[in-house]
């Protein structure tokens, strides 16, 4: 992975967990991994909002199309 222009996801966690107070958050640095964890965690109306790099939101929608 390349972390020289990104944060690293406990950093992150903790930040948004400190200013937002997103205690119910979690850590999974491989984006396949998290989309998959993501998808089993939701319900019918739910909505899944990717953002990021154009790499990660590509990668994500390469499994659609």
């Amino acid at each position: 992975s390349n972390f020289e222009r990104g944060y690293m996801g406990e950093d992150l966690q903790k930040f948004s967990m400190q200013n937002y107070g997103f205690a119910n958050s979690g850590v999974v640095e491989n984006c396949d991994e998290a989309y998959k964890k993501m998808l089993k965690k939701m319900r019918d109306d739910n909505i899944l909002v990717v953002t990021g790099s154009h790499f990660l939101v590509g990668k994500i929608l390469s499994r659609f199309f």
